[in-house]
Parts: structure tokens; sequence; C-alpha cells
């Protein structure tokens, strides 16, 4: 696979502590996510994207590492 057909994937961001799913977010928000030190990785997706240095695993779901306060919406 290709990496422009790797970077266009989604990943799963879930809450905080909870884990309740908030989102689906592209792979290169997530691996920003990740590098910053705001997420951590729940489930890899087995593939890689490989630089000039180094080799990161693709996530396929990460949490947050802090829980965001989610207002509900009335029905």
């Amino acid at each position: 696979m290709s990496t422009t057909a790797i970077l266009q994937q989604r990943v799963l961001l879930l809450n905080g502590s909870t884990w309740e799913p908030l989102s689906v977010i592209t792979v290169p928000r997530a691996m920003n996510l990740l590098l910053a030190g705001k997420a951590i990785v729940v489930e890899e997706s087995g593939k890689f994207i490989r630089t000039v240095r180094d080799q990161f695993s693709v996530p396929s779901v990460i949490a947050l590492r802090t829980y965001i306060n989610v207002p509900r919406r009335r029905a």
C-alpha cells in the first residue's frame, strides 16, 4: 500500500478515561496527537510510515490522555 493511501485512512479517536468514541480523524492528525503526547495508541493497523530516519506504526484506534467534556444534545 502506498504512503498516500495510508495517509488517507481513518483513525478512531476515543475520549480520555471513558474511551467513548469522539470522532474519526485522519492518520496525519492522529500522528500529530501522538507525537505531541496528547494521545496513546489503543490498536495498531499493522502498517508503517517510513521517513528518512524513522519508521512509525500507523494506529487504527487512539485515545486522548485527558477527558474532553462533550455537551450532549437534546433529542
